[in-house]
């Protein structure tokens, strides 16, 4: 994001100056410095500058005197590799990096940025030394696919870097990597996370957390003011002794897990505890079969300086983890306002796979059961007039999948079947994929076409216009119904609070029939009705408009009702 349009058309701060490196890869150390000096007196000139310095130059100069002018050396080139910023004489001790630094020497042409050492050579030995008060470092998603050697790698380019700068304890303060969906599993980018937390063990090394600022549809978020500004305040605290600025969020000191619950001791040199947001979330718990559940609004809260959790389905927890995916949203924050940065509570290997085939964050991988074309019937429900309490329906315990222009019939009911209830979880077993529960619908068409009904949207993403992705509730094939959160131009009814969980995560839903209404409830709580429902009476099915999606354990009762 450029920095002009981040502060506004009408900018004016000449104290915030950068010299911008120009983009050079080498083969050897270079001694010239090529680039252009910036200062942001103009927004035209503030255009030119990182965003994230921008922010982090005017709010520290704010800190230390509106007068007095901050400095930066932009030194930087997205989506590149540490191994690329590292020394040739620190990447000797990593034996993966051998082949490639033995082929320097007759690299010809232009080199690419991925070259080992190339921009170090490039970019940075060519400015070693120059008088600088620390380092503002943001780097870690080109290596989220190697986050066990980024755990060694990255604290040797701090000490490379202060090698070069002949500054043993030189301030280094580095941003994680934000929330973004990786083409990848669920949980990698949490891995490197933690091999980034690997530097703090260094003295003078502080962290910025950015688990609220991502955008799971774009690796470059676009709230860059917020990164700059913790940026600042870390800076104004380690190495200008601002004693008012934060430097960290709420650090865990302890778990214990007694009689089904799990509490959670931070430090209370870190402030109070607080929520972002109306809701606690990013908890995880697991018992010892290594399946990690998250626990509803109703079994997660703070406590003093302690958050206290539990789940029904982890009668004996014996870990915790906070914000351990790629994208999972986290709202634990201290009352100076910084988050707290992603953690757990276990020494589990990564990627270690539960028994069942169920990976470590209860993510299914379970060979799926495709279904293309006409609907297959799971279940004729002639007897659900009787009975009382739940019944589970045929194939409960699987899990069911369909893909683009495919449908499953999960329940087929009587002709008047009264007031119901049904349950289930489910979740995009792809990523974007587009969906959704048919409600009181008749059969497909040829070709699995969507048939009449209510469309209980089940929608990864991206948002649209007219459709958000936590479960819309819309009338397809001359069904109707009166929306009672509705959009002008539509006539779906829109949830009124955002609950979903995205793939690959799952989500429970609670859909309940009351004569002409309808509701749907997300993880826990009602977010979307519909009065005046006028569709057929049949079948409860699983549709999918493109992707893959996946429910099971589904559950069905009468309820109270007409």
């Amino acid at each position: 994001m450029e920095a002009a349009g981040a502060v506004g058309t009408g900018a004016n701060v000449p104290e915030v100056r950068s010299f911008i490196v120009t983009n050079t890869v080498a083969a050897a150390p270079q001694t010239r410095t090529p680039g252009v000096r910036v200062a942001a007196g103009k927004p035209e000139n503030a255009r030119r500058m990182s965003a994230v310095g921008f922010h982090f130059a005017d709010e520290l100069r704010r800190r230390l005197g509106e007068s007095v002018p901050v400095g930066l050396v932009q030194c930087e080139w997205g989506g590149t590799a540490a191994e690329s910023w590292v020394s040739r004489e620190a990447l000797a001790g990593f034996a993966e990096f051998a082949e490639r630094l033995a082929a320097l020497p007759t690299a010809k042409g232009n080199l690419p940025p991925s070259t080992v050492t190339g921009l170090y050579n490039g970019m940075v030995a060519s400015i070693a030394g120059y008088t600088a008060r620390g380092v503002l470092f943001y780097q870690g998603e080109a290596n989220i696919g190697r986050y066990e050697r980024y755990r060694t790698l990255f604290p040797a380019l701090v000490t490379d870097w202060r090698k070069a700068w002949n500054q043993p304890e030189w301030p280094f303060l580095f941003a994680q990597i934000a929330p973004y969906r990786y083409d990848s599993p669920p949980d990698l980018a949490a891995w490197l996370r933690e091999a980034q937390t690997e530097a703090l063990k260094l003295p003078r090394t502080a962290m910025v957390p950015t688990v609220d600022v991502g955008d799971r549809f774009d690796i470059h978020p676009r709230d860059k003011r917020t990164v700059g500004v913790r940026f600042a305040q870390a800076a104004a605290a380690m190495v200008y002794g601002k004693a008012d600025a934060p430097m960290r969020g709420p650090k865990l000191l302890e778990a214990r897990f007694v009689d089904g619950t799990a509490t959670l001791k931070f430090d209370p040199a870190d402030g109070q505890l607080a929520v972002s947001g109306n809701e606690l979330k990013g908890f995880m718990l697991a018992g010892a079969d290594r399946r990690f559940w998250l626990p509803g609004p109703d079994r997660v809260r703070i406590q003093g300086h302690t958050v206290v959790l539990s789940h029904p389905n982890v009668p004996m927890p014996v870990a915790v983890r906070y914000a351990w995916m790629d994208d999972l949203e986290g709202t634990l924050v201290s009352d100076r306002g910084w988050p707290a940065a992603p953690f757990r509570t276990d020494d589990w290997p990564a990627m270690e796979r539960a028994p069942g085939g169920l990976s470590v964050n209860n993510i299914d991988l379970v060979r799926p059961l495709m279904g293309a074309g006409p609907w297959t019937v799971l279940l004729t429900a002639d007897h659900f007039t009787g009975g009382k309490g739940w019944m589970q329906t045929a194939n409960a315990q699987q899990t069911v999948s369909v893909a683009g222009n495919g449908g499953k019939s999960l329940v087929m009911l009587p002709a008047s079947p009264g007031a119901w209830v049904m349950e289930l979880v489910w979740r995009a077993r792809t990523v974007g994929a587009r969906g959704g529960l048919l409600v009181c619908a008749d059969d497909p068409g040829e070709g699995g076409a969507a048939p009449a009904g209510i469309l209980l949207r089940m929608d990864d993403g991206p948002p649209g216009e007219n459709r958000t992705l936590d479960g819309d509730m819309e009338p397809l094939g001359g069904a109707a119904m009166l929306p009672s959160n509705g959009r002008k131009g539509s006539t779906a009814a829109f949830p009124t609070e955002r609950r979903s969980n995205r793939s690959p995560m799952w989500n429970h839903w609670r859909v309940e029939r009351k004569g002409d209404d309808l509701s749907l409830a997300v993880n826990g709580k009602v977010v979307t009705r519909a009065m005046g429902v006028q569709t057929r009476i049949g079948r409860v099915g699983l549709w999918a408009e493109q992707g893959q999606i996946e429910v099971r354990d589904w559950v069905l009762r009468r309820s109270a009702g007409r």
